[in-house]
């Protein structure tokens, strides 16, 4: 399963929905329309900072963005693992602090 395509369609599905445009969102990410336009398609892999750009501009939190329920959030210090996205799992290994920084931004929203 394609984890990065599930995800890329859930932040054009909520970009429409909110009528934001393509612009909008690649001009946070300093890329050109088409650059992001092959986000949304699935053909670039998302980065952890780029996650945290596209929800803070469609104004959700990360669970939200990856509907993610809290008590899924699993730390065990060296990686991020996270049941039950879209039906599956997504495994993101961090350095120790980035997974902090991105642990501390998914629990605070309880």
């Amino acid at each position: 399963m394609n984890y990065n395509l599930l995800i890329a369609q859930r932040i054009k599905k909520v970009r429409t929905e909110k009528a934001f445009t393509q612009k909008y969102i690649a001009e946070a990410l300093s890329l050109t329309e088409n650059a992001y336009s092959r986000i949304e398609n699935g053909h670039t892999q998302l980065t952890i900072n780029n996650l945290f750009i596209i929800a803070q501009r469609l104004e959700l939190s990360i669970n939200e963005l990856l509907s993610v329920a809290d008590s899924t959030v699993v730390n065990n210090n060296s990686s991020l693992v996270m049941n039950n996205v879209n039906h599956g799992s997504l495994n993101i290994n961090l350095t120790p602090e980035e997974f902090q920084y991105f642990y501390n931004a998914m629990v605070e929203k309880k």
